[in-house]
């Protein structure tokens, strides 16, 4: 996305997370799905690999630290006790012209304190 901006460029949430499904399905033989129930809700991408959720994700358009502590707690709600990893992509409109940014940057592992550890 970031080297062919093209891609994504007036797509919303969803049509981003359709690119990000069409990489991973690609990646992973077509494992990973939109929108799959799991938890308390369903979640954006579940990646599953045999009878295993190896990911599951929550797909954002940046909208300020705030609303950053509310998609963790909703990503959050979507994990079961068996669930691998768990992603929050971000995405961040840089060339929206008016798009605020000045609403503070996401603090990974300080935002809710049901995050034990984070990989970077």
């Amino acid at each position: 996305m970031e080297r062919l901006p093209s891609t994504t460029r007036d797509k919303g949430e969803e049509g981003i997370r359709d690119v990000l499904l069409v990489a991973l399905g690609a990646a992973f033989g077509g494992r990973c799905t939109a929108e799959s129930l799991n938890g308390a809700g369903k979640t954006d991408l579940l990646l599953r690999i045999e009878d295993r959720n190896v990911l599951v994700g929550e797909c954002k358009i940046w909208g300020g630290s705030a609303q950053f502590a509310l998609d963790i707690e909703q990503l959050f709600g979507y994990l079961t006790p068996g669930d691998r990893y768990a992603a929050l992509p971000l995405f961040i409109d840089r060339a929206r012209p008016g798009a605020d940014r000045s609403q503070g940057r996401p603090t990974p592992g300080r935002a809710s304190p049901l995050c034990l550890r984070r990989h970077t």
